[in-house]
């Protein structure tokens, strides 16, 4: 069972409004409330045009927030800005959904994965190399790939490589959207099985956006279902099939 002490994300009825040319509103996100605790991952499972990367791109602070609230480890999210939010971001990393154009292809692996650790702090180049060779390690590809550009890699290789660039900075929540979608179906089970076992060594807890209401299940603790930019239901992933929104039950049904 979790406890209040452990929560490291929460988000409080979390509103965004775009405006038509016609003035007409058009919320992509609808009074969004939920909690993620240290160690956990919450899958955000919903279609397309549901409203799920638009609430990571809010939690994200990559779009200004309409109205609501947004706490991380326990400080107001919101709040932080300058010098404050930019040391604060380190705490929080996206691994975003096509990995080939998530890379600088003027870059080889060793620059991608300590890329952040230059924009935060001097890293020489041996020491550099060193934490590249072992974040490559733990994401399940050896130091030949170190030299390589991402043209020279597999979608799945390429996705392995930003993850390790968006664990370089010891974060505790890593933002995966859509992370898996992108790739064959082979590699996406790769890649989930991968993160799990990252989650057991390091700790760091997930928000894993999915249209794959399967997949999510095989690697999420909870699930939250969004619909038309609301949340519809949340249920434990254990218990999936006993969901009882239509919605829901309608993105079961599709992916058995």
């Amino acid at each position: 069972m979790w406890k209040d002490k452990d929560v490291l994300l929460r988000v409080e009825d979390l509103s965004r409004v775009f405006y038509r040319e016609n003035g007409r509103e058009l919320w992509a996100c609808k009074n969004i409330s939920f909690s993620l605790q240290k160690g956990e991952t919450l899958a955000i499972v919903g279609e397309s045009g549901s409203g799920k990367s638009t609430l990571m791109k809010l939690i994200m602070r990559m779009l200004p927030v309409t109205s609501g609230a947004i706490y991380f480890k326990n400080r107001d999210w919101l709040a932080l800005s300058g010098g404050e939010l930019r040391k604060a971001r380190q705490g929080m990393q996206m691994v975003f959904q096509h990995p080939i154009a998530a890379c600088d292809p003027r870059m080889n692996v060793s620059h991608i994965i300590c890329e952040p650790l230059r924009n935060y702090r001097q890293v020489g180049k041996l020491e550099g190399q060193q934490i590249a060779r072992q974040l490559l390690e733990q994401v399940g590809l050896d130091e030949s790939f170190l030299r390589r550009y991402p043209h020279e890699m597999s979608g799945g290789q390429c996705q392995r490589v930003a993850i390790a660039r968006a664990l370089v900075l010891e974060p505790d929540l890593l933002i995966c959207d859509e992370a898996t979608s992108a790739l064959d179906m082979s590699v996406q089970d790769g890649i989930a099985k991968l993160l799990v076992r990252l989650q057991k060594e390091r700790g760091v807890s997930y928000l894993f956006v999915c249209h794959d209401i399967a997949l999510a299940q095989s690697i999420s603790h909870r699930m939250l279902v969004m619909h038309d930019g609301q949340v519809v239901e949340v249920l434990p992933s254990k218990q999936w099939r006993e969901a009882s929104n239509p919605y829901t039950k309608k993105l079961i049904e599709a992916s058995l």
